[in-house]
């Protein structure tokens, strides 16, 4: 019987090759009363489409605002969802903490300007609780795996996530690192939600 992931969402195929990603956008989706979600999607996708996506069929209370992730390690409520697109096999690591750190700082920078490309890889923790990685996107699933090695306590796995959205944990800074995103928009009007194709960006050249 072949091996499952953490999550139990599928088989666990271990890779013995590094996985490479491609540039993409992530973001913080917010609304009042509605659990935040985490977004990854095209470099040049704009807020507005962000909304009218994940508003799309809701009534009542609207998703109103998106502010950019721009690296660390964001805690997800779960890997469940309808839209994701993971690409590549499961880097499995080993967690070389004994216990791991609570949080981590958040610094919070101005919307706009140009910051490094980032991908955005979905890790899965041995007792099942998830993870995003966001890191610039140079980086493979190697290098990943160890840089977060020192931090985690238990076996984990990273898979490419291509695009996909996610809701977050309360808490989102997790193992101590620091995570560092852009402060969110004043909120949209009620956004339309006409059908927008989510599409991954452009290759890395």
């Amino acid at each position: 019987m072949a091996e499952r992931t953490f999550d139990d969402r599928g088989e666990l195929v271990a890779m013995e090759v590094p996985v490479t990603g491609r540039a993409s956008r992530t973001v913080l989706i917010r609304g009042e009363g509605l659990p935040d979600l985490i977004g990854v999607g095209a470099v040049d996708l704009p807020d507005e489409t962000w909304l009218s996506i994940e508003n799309r069929g809701r009534e009542g209370r609207l998703y109103t605002q998106v502010g950019a992730i721009r690296q660390g390690v964001l805690a997800l409520a779960g890997t469940r969802t309808t839209s994701a697109m993971l690409r590549g096999g499961h880097t499995v690591g080993q967690g070389a903490a004994a216990e791991e750190a609570v949080g981590g700082r958040l610094s919070m920078t101005e919307p706009g300007g140009r910051f490094p490309d980032t991908a955005s890889w979905i890790g899965v923790k041995e007792d099942g609780t998830a993870f995003m990685v966001v890191a610039n996107v140079g980086w493979d699933s190697f290098q990943l795996r160890a840089a977060l090695a020192p931090y985690v306590a238990g076996a984990f796995h990273l898979q490419y996530l291509w695009v996909g959205t996610y809701e977050a944990a309360p808490e989102l800074s997790i193992f101590g690192w620091e995570l560092s995103m852009s402060r969110p928009a004043e909120p949209f009007p009620a956004p339309e939600t006409e059908e927008a194709p989510r599409s991954p960006g452009a290759p890395l050249v």
